[in-house]
């Protein structure tokens, strides 16, 4: 298991003065500020999997420090320069600690819709046809025995694979529409 950043240390290094030190407050413990070193600091142990942690990088920061760079040069943005940064934004948004409580005390409102749904679907299958019924008793006691399992314990999967990294959300588009001017 290792720390895995939910800054990246290249964004962090940006703020950094020569020796690759940023200004630190721990709110959590309502420390003073001090000085910290980018690989210390914006990072939790075992926050995600490591092949979360390595398809960030390459999905993610990668692409949009490409960007960053540009922007610090002055140059023009191109579309695909824009997706990456708003891709950048919407997880960034998401990866952080605060975004997995916030997800994993959303999970069991969310559990309850799809069983929701689940059983409606089950119900139109036996509305169609009747003989299903036998079947539909045991899919509603393992969709409800499943529900409450993820509900009890949500995978941490279920976090992280919000992310969409291979998709563009609708808050992405929302992003795209907007007029970036630097």
């Amino acid at each position: 298991m290792r720390h895995n950043h939910y800054t990246p240390q290249k964004y962090l290094l940006r703020f950094a003065d020569s020796e690759g030190r940023v200004w630190l407050h721990d709110n959590k413990n309502k420390s003073c500020s001090r000085l910290a070193g980018v690989r210390v600091i914006g990072n939790e142990l075992g926050l995600y999997s490591d092949e979360v942690e390595d398809n960030l990088n390459v999905q993610v920061e990668v692409p949009s420090h490409v960007v960053f760079d540009k922007v610090m040069a002055g140059m023009p943005l191109l579309a695909d320069d824009r997706a990456a940064l708003a891709k950048y934004i919407i997880v960034m948004w998401k990866r952080v600690p605060a975004a997995k409580v916030r997800s994993l005390r959303r999970m069991p409102a969310i559990a309850d819709e799809v069983r929701s749904e689940l059983m409606t679907e089950i119900d139109e299958m036996v509305a169609a046809d009747a003989s299903f019924e036998s079947r539909a008793v045991g899919l509603r006691s393992e969709v409800t025995a499943i529900i409450e399992t993820v509900k009890a314990a949500p995978p941490a999967n279920l976090w992280y694979d919000s992310f969409s990294l291979d998709e563009i959300t609708v808050s992405q588009q929302a992003l795209l529409s907007m007029n970036w001017v630097f």
